[in-house]
């Protein structure tokens, strides 16, 4: 069994909201190798989803978007 160095093996999705701390893409990249989602948004931050109630919906459908089977 290979060990795991710190990298999540899991499928991952990354909205990041400009006043919310987040790290390079190229970090997410190294840590997640199954990135399948990543977004800037213009606005918005660590409380996206009382700031932009509908904005953060438009993110979580367009992040899972393309997990769903055809």
């Amino acid at each position: 069994m290979k060990p795991n160095l710190g990298q999540v093996d899991l499928p991952v999705g990354c909205s990041i909201f400009p006043r919310d701390l987040s790290a390079p893409r190229t970090w997410a990249d190294k840590l997640f190798p199954n990135l399948f989602y990543w977004n800037e948004l213009d606005h918005g931050g660590h409380f996206a989803p009382l700031e932009d109630p509908a904005q953060y919906v438009t993110e979580l459908r367009n992040c899972f978007r393309s997990q769903r089977s055809s």
